[in-house]
């Protein structure tokens, strides 16, 4: 390791190194002079420094190079005033610190790489080394601190005869003052060996550790892995950690994995300015890595990747800036927000929690015309959200909540950008609107409409939900009768919600998965249902299409006709006053299939009311009077509608119903049967909007063993709290325990309610 750092004292003493020297851990003078005053100039030769030491000043001229001896623990140099390290146009006659291969040797180091006969993997550092193949040996693993780098890189693996890469070694430079890199500092691990039929693995970049006042220059600070011949894993990337209190430097920083069969992780690099503010800055020079980079709980402020970095951040603290573009990989856990995301091109972003985000850029690729993935999972808060390409999912999870976004601005869709949650509905036979039971031949999933029956008899499942909140997911198709004949699983959720504009001139997908069914056997799944889609908004305007249609039932293998049920079309909701989406590009078909699926819904209701009290449901006892209230504004004079189940409440209705068409609806002498979800319709003059339903569960008050039934132990129950003057007892709640209470009680006993 090469330590710089700062003390200050009496006047330098020149000391010109042009012949080969070397400087151990013990000693204090260099040809007479006390390092302390040192002002060392290196010129065309080599000056090995072992151990901790402080100079005065260093120059490092054209071919000159410091280095520390193979395996030593570390080229640790405190400078107390200004390191220069010259450049050149040509690289070997650059001025260099260059521990490059001096970590652990060959099969040594606590992430040395597998060895085997024929292949061995990399060793690991930032992250885990490379893979061997054929067989998919695992290469070394990670170790060392990110913010704080003092580790030797590790050695890859060896393959019969042939050796495995060294680890770089580890340099640790504080300059006082200026430090300016126009030549290079270099840690890398060297690359594995190769012949006969054997292949080493490459080892793990070392560490760099540069701290300054001022750092300047256009060189290179480097720390990459070794790269592998053949089927060998490459290494991984070493750390890299600098601190200057003015950071002007503008060349390269790298720290890649090297190249192999698959190649190392790529490495770390951190930059921190005067305030302690720290950037993740990391690229893995465009090869594929075999695994992640996993970083937890640093205090970070931005965070780029490109060229191929996989990076696994698990953070607590709010992020600033996410930066990924040309094929990196980011995966976000933890963390609450962050100001802005910005991708470009074919690149992937995971976000594993709900965050408050500022502004999302999803961008093409200006020469491929590529775009960014992104798997978001939950509810997102934004303040604006713009897609000019690429792909917007929620992964392989089937089941969740949904995508909620709500943006404080625009979101914009365009084309050939897609939000797709095909399939991340309900599993096979799961869900409100899953056929029941099991047949030869699976039927469809209901959801806004009924599912498809099959050649087997089984019904398809029902429809479910109401058009004016398209909030639930798709069901699963129903299952055939062999184990692998799964029914299509339903469509996603999503929910677009801005306080501008909604600008969709790309895709929207929530389709119903496609029933299983497998060669030789005969019998397969029916259709998942379609999912649902909301999009709320001020004005929702493009060419944009939005697809909910169910999932067809499965092809049996040589059938000449459909035998299995096809899957219901979903719901799409929009809800807006200013509307300019082509109603022929909301498709919410049925799928396929001996029967097919019914359509679903296309709702289109307003933006423009806002819910001011929503209606709350409760437990209450049968026989009692209750009251459900709803407020609201919107654009100019509103109408209501309350509703039971979806269905439209007359005035009046058996007595009982009052207020149907105002704020405040009454029920009274509440009956068993009343149990169900209620809502209100509330539309103003550009249409509908449905309130949360409220559920109204209704216990029958003569149940007073609460069994659930109504039967003879209720009545020697009560009779027993009746004689006894227990408040249970008073059933009409008059405050008295009387006969009243029981006239009450036998005519909700005789109703069975």
């Amino acid at each position: 390791m090469v330590l710089m750092a700062a003390s200050s004292g009496a006047n330098g003493q020149p000391v010109l190194i042009t012949t080969p020297t070397t400087v151990n851990s013990s000693d204090t003078h260099l040809f007479g002079v006390p390092l302390s005053t040192a002002d060392i100039t290196v010129r065309g030769t080599t000056l090995t420094v072992n151990g901790v030491h402080t100079i005065r000043s260093l120059v490092i001229e054209r071919s000159g190079v410091v280095t520390h001896s193979a395996t030593a623990p570390e080229l640790n140099l405190s400078v107390s005033g200004d390191c220069r390290i010259w450049g050149s146009e040509l690289p070997f006659e650059s001025g260099i610190i260059d521990v490059s291969a001096r970590g652990f040797p060959a099969a040594a180091g606590p992430g040395t790489g597998f060895s085997k006969a024929f292949a061995a993997s990399g060793a690991g550092h930032a992250g885990p080394g490379g893979e061997a193949g054929p067989d998919s040996q695992p290469g070394g693993v990670d170790y060392g601190l990110t913010l704080t780098p003092a580790e030797l890189g590790s050695g890859g693996g060896n393959a019969g005869p042939q050796r495995g890469g060294a680890g770089g070694g580890c340099v640790r430079l504080s300059v006082h003052g200026e430090l300016r890199i126009d030549g290079r500092i270099h840690a890398s691990g060297s690359a594995g060996a190769s012949g006969g039929g054997h292949f080493a693995g490459g080892g793990s970049g070392g560490s760099i550790w540069i701290s300054a006042g001022n750092l300047t220059g256009t060189g290179e600070i480097q720390a990459s892995g070794g790269t592998a011949p053949g089927i060998a894993g490459g290494g991984a990337g070493g750390r890299i950690a600098i601190y200057a209190a003015d950071d002007q430097f503008s060349g390269r920083v790298a720290a890649c994995g090297g190249s192999g069969f698959s190649a190392g992780a790529v490495g770390t690099i951190v930059r921190a300015d005067a305030a302690g503010e720290i950037d993740i800055t990391l690229s893995n020079c465009g090869v594929e890595p075999a695994g992640p980079t996993r970083l937890f709980n640093l205090p970070v402020r931005d965070i780029s990747l490109s060229d191929n970095a996989l990076v696994h951040i698990w953070q607590t603290t709010p992020l600033r800036d996410i930066g990924v573009t040309r094929g990196a990989q980011l995966s976000v856990a933890g963390a609450s927000q962050a100001r802005s995301i910005s991708m470009r091109g074919p690149s992937g972003l995971v976000l594993e929690e709900p965050m408050i985000l500022g502004h999302v850029q999803l961008e093409r690729d200006p020469i491929s015309g590529g775009g960014p993935s992104v798997d978001l999972r939950g509810r997102y808060q934004v303040s604006s959200f713009v897609m000019e390409s690429g792909l917007v999912y929620s992964g392989i999870r089937q089941g969740h909540d949904g995508l909620d976004i709500r943006s404080d601005g625009d979101i914009v869709i365009e084309a050939p950008a897609r939000i797709v949650l095909d399939g991340a509905g309900n599993i096979s036979a799961l869900g409100e609107g899953a056929p029941r039971g099991v047949a030869q031949f699976g039927a469809g999933a209901g959801h806004g409409g009924g599912g498809g029956a099959s050649e087997s008899g089984m019904a398809g499942g029902g429809a479910f939900g109401v058009p004016e909140r398209p909030e639930s997911l798709g069901s699963g198709g129903g299952p055939g009768a062999h184990q692998v004949s799964l029914g299509g699983p339903g469509g996603g959720y999503l929910r677009l919600t801005a306080s501008g504009t909604i600008m969709l001139d790309g895709t929207v997908s929530v389709r119903g998965g496609s029933g299983w069914s497998v060669d030789g056997l005969s019998s397969g799944g029916g259709g998942g249902s379609g999912g649902s889609v909301w999009l709320f908004a001020p004005a929702v305007i493009g060419d944009g299409f939005i697809d909910a249609s169910g999932g067809d039932g499965a092809n049996l293998y040589r059938s000449d006709s459909a035998r299995c049920g096809g899957g219901s079309g979903g719901r799409i909701g929009v809800f807006s006053f200013a509307r300019a989406l082509p109603e022929s590009h909301l498709i919410v078909n049925g799928g396929g299939g001996y029967l097919p699926g019914e359509p679903g819904s296309v709702f289109f209701g307003s933006s423009s009311i806002v819910l001011l009290d929503e209606p709350s449901g409760g437990s209450h006892r049968s026989g009692r009077f209750i009251e459900l209230s709803v407020e609201a504004r919107g654009d100019g004079p509103l109408t209501l509608q309350w509703r039971w189940q979806g269905v439209p409440i007359e005035e009046g209705f058996d007595g009982r119903f009052h207020g149907v068409r105002g704020n405040v609806l009454s029920i009274d002498d509440l009956r068993c049967e009343d149990s169900g979800m209620f809502d209100c319709v509330i539309s103003d003059s550009h249409g509908g909007f449905a309130t949360p339903p409220a559920q109204i569960v209704v216990v029958p008050a003569s149940d007073l063993t609460g069994d659930g039934t109504v039967d003879g132990q209720d009545v020697e129950e009560f009779f027993v709290a009746w004689e006894a003057g227990g408040a249970v007892a008073d059933l009409n709640d008059d405050g008295g325990i009387d006969g009243a209470d029981v006239g009450y009680f036998f005519e909700q006993w005789e109703r069975g309610c």
